[in-house]
This record gives C-alpha cells, structure tokens and sequence, in this order.
C-alpha cells in the first residue's frame, strides 16, 4: 500500500483468536528516509482476550427412548459489570436419528 506524504490509511484487521490470555498485535511500517534508505517502524499493542461466555449442559434420561437437555450460558465478561452481552438466537440441533423439541424457556 503506498501512501502519500502527509496522508494516512486507517485498517480493520480481523482475525479469530481461539486462546484467551494476552496476545500482541504487531505492527510494522517500512518507509523510506530523508536521505532515501529504507527505515521501519515497529509498534506492539498487547491485549487480554477472555471468554465471555460459558456453556454448561446437563442431560437427564427420563426413559429408555427419551432425555432431557438443559443448556445454560452464563455470561462471565466481568471486566465491566455494566456491559451486556445479547443473544439472539440459540438452537440445539440433534445427531441424526434423534428428535429435538423446545419444551421449555424464557
């Protein structure tokens, strides 16, 4: 990406991180010097990744053809308690040959 003198360009960068603890973002510039030779710029951004959810499940056989599911999540982001979490939409979807129905909720 070339960038003019006096200008800038501002980026997005995605990426799933699977690990929680602390990462590095690293960010490297390379441009050229008052006196034409190649310089860099480096800059590290360190950030803590937690996740803020946990997904507990408890099953209960209530014959030999049927069982119940019970899935609950529990928001555990608590680096700011006045923060919320929303979710949208949850479905449980069962191994082929079996039959899942909502029974229950709220």
């Amino acid at each position: 990406v070339h960038v003019p003198p006096g200008q800038g360009v501002d980026a997005i960068v995605s990426h799933a991180l699977e690990e929680p603890g602390q990462h590095i973002l690293r960010v490297e510039v390379g441009y050229l010097g008052g006196d034409g030779g190649t310089k860099t710029l480096r800059k590290f951004y360190r950030f803590q990744v937690t996740n803020p959810l946990m997904i507990r499940q408890e099953i209960f056989r209530a014959s030999e053809d049927s069982l119940f599911v019970n899935i609950t999540l529990e928001h555990t982001g608590d680096e700011n308690p006045t923060s919320g979490l929303t979710v949208c939409q949850a479905e449980f979807e069962a191994v082929e040959g079996l039959i899942a129905k909502t029974i229950g909720g709220s």
